[in-house]
């Protein structure tokens, strides 16, 4: 499966999943069979094996659930995950990577967290985040599967999209992005040559609307993928990491994905078009 196929195809109706507003949308209902719910705040420290870096694409099953996944991990362990299936009006949902142990070269355990309810608005609370135990296979830069054990079972499986080899630099990076949030708020992002950029979120019908102030930083200049660091305000006040990378080679469209780091319990994920 190539992700980008996904993104200049079938995302090609912008897609926009946690956003960071108030409740509707990314709310209650849940994509994914539910494991264990989290009950108390954890900060952003994720502790991930470096050896599962990329961005991967492919399949996630819950239950009687089964979904396509696109996202990426870095080699500082961060991750940020999203399901595709938002673009036809299925509500978006964030999944991330928050530990990963490999042993024996190729077998990993650890977690894949389900963000249930999305938005930026709460740093503390823990209740919306599920957490479901896994067992698996890692082929560094190749595949990444996983059996999750937890819950009503499952399972993923994803490969690396070839796109993550090669090097996109700030200056093609740069440019005024459109797409959506969610609630099918609207969402730009205004990203400059030295890699800071600012995004705004504005909701339909509501006076809330929320400003995002950052910068992307390449992870070692050769890959398609950049750490980030931001700060929320408007609707929200608080620090945030994450990841953002591309869709092609010219940066035509663009995937920023976000997370409280105070508390790792909130995350927002834009995806928006040049």
């Amino acid at each position: 499966m190539s992700r980008k196929g996904l993104l200049a195809g079938s995302l090609a109706v912008a897609v926009m999943l946690s956003g960071c507003g108030g409740g509707g949308g990314g709310g209650s209902s849940s994509s994914s069979t539910s494991s264990t719910t989290s009950t108390t705040p954890s900060s952003y420290t994720p502790t991930v094996t470096a050896l599962a870096d990329g961005l991967w694409t492919g399949s996630y099953l819950s239950g009687s659930t089964s979904l396509q996944l696109i996202g990426a991990i870095s080699p500082s362990g961060q991750s940020i995950f999203v399901n595709t299936s938002a673009q036809t009006g299925s509500s978006g949902r964030l999944y991330t990577f928050p530990d990963m142990t490999l042993s024996g070269g190729t077998v990993i355990t650890g977690t894949l967290r389900h963000y249930t309810q999305q938005g930026l608005v709460s740093s503390t609370s823990a209740s919306n985040i599920v957490d479901e135990a896994y067992s698996g296979s890692l082929t560094q830069h190749q595949s990444l599967n996983g059996t999750i054990s937890s819950g009503a079972g499952g399972s993923f499986s994803f490969g690396l999209d070839a796109i993550y080899n090669t090097a996109i630099p700030l200056s093609t990076l740069a440019g005024s992005y459109q797409g959506k949030a969610d609630d099918g708020a609207t969402a730009g992002v205004e990203i400059k040559s030295d890699g800071t950029f600012k995004a705004g979120i504005t909701y339909t019908g509501t006076s809330q609307s929320c400003i995002i102030s950052g910068t992307m930083t390449p992870t070692d200049g050769s890959h398609d993928l950049f750490t980030v660091s931001a700060s929320i305000t408007g609707c929200s006040q608080g620090p945030l990491k994450g990841l953002a990378f591309v869709g092609d080679s010219n940066a035509h469209s663009l995937f920023l994905g976000l997370i409280r780091s105070d508390s790792g319990a909130n995350g927002t994920v834009i995806v928006a078009f040049k």
